[in-house]
């Protein structure tokens, strides 16, 4: 087939222009005058077709695909009634699908059959497996039961057919074969394969004849996707379409509604019959029109309209399905834009009529329509163009039924009804095909009030001033009636006061003092502790703790007996276990050295000091301590906690002062006779205490000589305590007790991911962990006693080394890699 470029013939049109033969000047002046007057344009010859232009292949002829007799089978899966819509959306569309497709995409299949009830049609889905003559067999009966067929949706590489035939577009004779929908979609004519016209040949598996009654009683459309490996697998690229068609259902893709006209040199005398068919949906001054020999170029449409917010683009340029180009330079330069760019800039429209030659050729791998269609992170919902040469034009009338309420299929079907006796609708129309869903309309109307939803809204859009504009509110300014947000479930109304929650709050009509997205008046209204405060304000606004996040006030629990506090803190004993390990922190051995308030009293000389030592088995960092004792006397006595270093030899072994690190006074600990007296004393800063770091606690009523002694259970130890003037150990249970609390398990300054960023551990976390020990984040440098931000390896940087040196500290073997440990 000879695809060179060149200007068609005109012809004149002989069934439903308004100039029929022998237009001339006053013709085209009568033309001029419609379109001026705002009626129907139209053409009064035939435009140059598209024509195959690719440097990168030439044309080639199809594979037969004719197989004949009828064969294959098919089940039903599932049938969905309609539940209301819009009136014009009425009657059954069958779903049809691969058999060995549908069980990887069933669950968005029962979304869109929802969808499909939400706006009036019914549904049928049926599994598929055979050649094209069995699948017509098929919707034919589909379409003679009572209840019929107004579309079909084709998911999977579902069979085709196709035509042949001999062409002339005013420079002799072309063959061509192409796939042909027009077959699937025609219910009651009679197609063959029988013409004997070379190289146009009878019995070769292509159709070459249809007759009877050529009006197409249904639609089709076409997912095909197991030839966009550019785009990903089969059935990925299908979920995430579903996916985005529900969504699209709702509410149009992106902000604006505006139509692009996109007319090559060829077809710069269309441009405006093409802007008044984008008025009949996008009003006046919505629809943006690009005409100029200059104007359309292949760099202005990848870099100012590909991506641009168009909703729907109109495209008229020679092509093939790898993309379409445009001229520049009187026609000397012809520059493309390839579907890769299609692939890779992620256009914006979600419809596309590509009047390209071929460029809806489904059988071409990462072909033009599917590619814009089906690109996962792309808008595409609907294509609709040619599989050969020529391309779709008098499609006013197609436009005015988008206009009147149809859907796209519907509108496909009557245009081509209207214009299917013209002597050349074959090689103009015969290979025409949508691409996508055809149920879908280039609006929503959510709440079937016949008034799209953009205007339901706003008055004061382009084509938007019609009856009852403006009716229905859109609070939260997602472009959807709130009556719909609240209808679907997109938002909620649990005041019922017809209003979204979320406009009840952003409005202030309702307070959120929680910060949940849910109206105060909406949760709980309990007052436990009756200070007339709603608990959960109580708890969010900080008057009230909660520190087990149940969204009651812990004196609330306390009193209510559903939480303890068996220390008496103040502070549930729930809450009292920082690294969630089911044990009270005050209870672990890192945290309680010996508990001792049921055990004997020991007898304290007149004059001996008391003391007890603890050799902590790993890491705690210290933020407060409480020290309790009883004793048999009534003399007051001071109490001081150390913290020092030294070599643990024997059971007793005195502690010299060189080894002191910190001491911390704690002051006089009265007391009487026979009970016990404790105090509490803040660590500030808190401090790390080492393996080899010893903590004493000391009540001393004469300086005497300090003593330690070994306790190995740090958690249930009996102290013992060595009385100088009796010159014995004292028998019987310790009486001395220290808590250690604030212990290392504190989540913020746990070491690892500290910043919680769920990333890598780094610097950024290193620096907030000498936060957490009150060290400036920017320090480089800093105390070799602080273990946060210290040399740990010593190797005069503070860096990521001295970070990883936490895994030796945690049982690990160093990888010299920052840990993922735990506290």
């Amino acid at each position: 087939m000879s695809r060179d470029r060149h200007r068609a013939r005109p012809r004149t049109w002989r069934g439903h222009a308004v100039c029929r033969s022998r237009c001339g000047v006053a013709g085209l002046l009568a033309v001029m005058v419609v379109l001026v007057l705002g009626s129907l344009p139209s053409h009064a010859s035939e435009p140059v077709p598209s024509r195959w232009m690719d440097p990168h292949q030439a044309w080639q002829p199809h594979d037969a695909a004719w197989p004949g007799p009828a064969s294959g089978e098919y089940q039903v899966q599932a049938v969905t009634r309609a539940m209301g819509g819009r009136s014009q959306q009425e009657g059954r569309v069958a779903v049809v699908v691969a058999t060995d497709l549908y069980a990887a995409i069933a669950t968005s299949l029962a979304t869109y059959a929802d969808d499909l009830a939400s706006v009036g049609f019914s549904s049928t889905t049926i599994t598929f497996s055979g050649n094209a003559e069995f699948l017509r067999n098929t919707l034919i009966s589909l379409y003679n039961e009572p209840e019929s067929l107004v579309g079909v949706v084709l998911a999977g590489p579902l069979p085709h057919v196709i035509y042949e035939m001999n062409q002339d577009w005013g420079n002799g004779g072309e063959y061509e074969d192409f796939p042909c929908d027009m077959y699937l979609m025609d219910m009651d004519g009679t197609w063959s394969d029988q013409l004997d016209d070379p190289p146009v040949q009878p019995d070769n598996g292509k159709l070459d004849t249809w007759t009877g009654n050529r009006d197409l009683e249904i639609w089709v459309s076409r997912m095909r996707t197991d030839n966009l490996t550019a785009l990903g697998t089969e059935a990925e690229i299908l979920n995430t379409y579903f996916a985005r068609n529900h969504t699209a259902r709702r509410s149009v893709l992106n902000n604006l509604y505006v139509g692009l006209v996109y007319d090559d040199d060829d077809w710069e005398s269309m441009s405006s019959v093409d802007t008044y068919c984008l008025r009949q949906l996008f009003g006046y001054t919505n629809v943006v029109a690009v005409d100029g020999p200059e104007d359309t170029t292949a760099a202005d449409f990848i870099n100012n309209r590909l991506t641009a917010d168009y909703h729907l683009d109109l495209i008229r340029s020679h092509g093939s399905p790898s993309g379409h180009g445009f001229y520049r330079n009187n026609h000397s330069t012809f520059e493309y834009v390839w579907r890769e760019e299609y692939a890779l800039w992620d256009p914006a429209a979600a419809f596309f009529s590509f009047f390209v030659c071929s460029g809806c050729d489904y059988l071409a791998g990462n072909n033009l329509g599917g590619t814009a269609v089906f690109n996962p992170e792309g808008s595409g919902l609907l294509a609709w163009g040619s599989t050969k040469t020529g391309g779709m034009w008098n499609d006013i009338h197609m436009y005015n039924q988008i206009a009147a309420g149809e859907c796209v299929g519907e509108a496909f079907k009557y245009w081509f009804n209207q214009v299917n006796d013209a002597p050349y609708a074959p090689e103009w129309w015969y290979g025409m095909v949508l691409i996508g869903d055809g149920t879908c309309h280039t609006t929503t109307d959510c709440n079937t009030n016949d008034i799209r939803d953009e205007c339901d809204i706003d008055c004061q859009l382009a084509g938007c001033d019609v009856p009852g504009c403006g009716q229905s509110p859109d609070c939260n300014g997602n472009l959807v009636p709130d009556e719909c947000d609240l209808s679907d479930g997109t938002s909620s109304d649990c005041n019922a006061n017809e209003v979204p929650d979320e406009c009840d709050l952003s409005g202030g009509t309702s307070e959120d003092c929680n910060n949940n997205g849910e109206p105060d008046e909406c949760e709980p209204q309990a007052d436990c502790n009756d200070n007339g405060v709603q608990d959960i304000c109580d708890v969010a606004g900080g008057t009230s703790e909660d520190c087990n996040h149940n969204q009651v006030p812990d004196e609330c629990d306390l009193a209510a007996g559903t939480s303890v506090d068996g220390n008496g803190n103040g502070v549930l004993d729930s809450c009292e276990d920082c690294n969630r390990n089911g044990v009270q922190d005050l209870r672990e051995p890192l945290a309680v050295v010996f508990e001792n308030a049921s055990a004997p009293v020991g007898v304290l000389g007149t004059v001996a000091p008391v003391a007890q030592d603890i050799h902590l088995p790993d890491w705690a960092r210290v933020r407060q301590f409480t020290v309790s004792y009883a004793s048999t006397g009534s003399s007051p006595g001071l109490m001081v906690v150390r913290f020092f270093v030294g070599d643990f030899v024997g059971d007793i072994v005195p502690v010299y002062p060189e080894g002191l690190i910190a001491e911390y006074d704690a002051g006089q600990l009265p007391w009487t006779g026979g009970e016990a007296a404790s105090r509490t004393v803040g660590v500030n800063p808190p401090v790390w205490v080492p393996p080899d770091w010893w903590m004493e606690v000391e009540i001393d009523r004469d300086a005497g000589v300090l003593l330690r002694s070994d306790s190995a259970d740090v958690a249930y130890t009996h102290g013992r305590v060595y009385d100088r003037q009796a010159g014995q150990v004292l028998p019987g249970c310790s009486y001395m007790g220290l808590q250690v609390m604030g212990i290392q398990c504190s989540p913020e300054c746990g070491c690892g991911d500290v910043n919680g960023s769920g990333g890598q551990v780094d610097l950024t976390d290193f620096a907030l962990l000498a936060n957490c020990y009150g060290l400036d984040a920017s320090t480089t440098e800093c105390r070799p006693s602080e273990l946060a931000c210290s040399d740990l390896n010593v190797d005069g940087v503070v860096d990521l080394g001295d970070f990883a040196t936490f895994a030796v500290l945690y049982g690990l073997t160093s990888t010299g890699l920052p840990p993922d440990c735990l506290p």
